[in-house]
């Protein structure tokens, strides 16, 4: 019998990076935010922290899906 090659998941790998890119985002905006006195720079870093909120949602959905072969 051939054994099964290991399998890479692209998804819940794609949405482990989006939540590490997205959290990555939200601390430069912070870092920004610190420098001047535009506030902007703190509503890109909360869209960015609800981005990362739901990448981990949808990660655990993906991984948690059971794969029939």
């Amino acid at each position: 019998m051939m054994e099964k090659e290991p399998r890479i998941y692209v998804l819940p790998t794609m949405m482990t990076a989006g939540n590490i890119l997205s959290g990555f985002v939200a601390i430069l905006q912070i870092f920004k935010g610190r420098e001047g006195e535009i506030t902007e720079h703190y509503y890109w870093a909360i869209i960015a922290i609800l981005a990362a909120c739901l990448f981990d949602v949808l990660d655990g959905r993906v991984a948690g899906v059971p794969v029939w072969t």
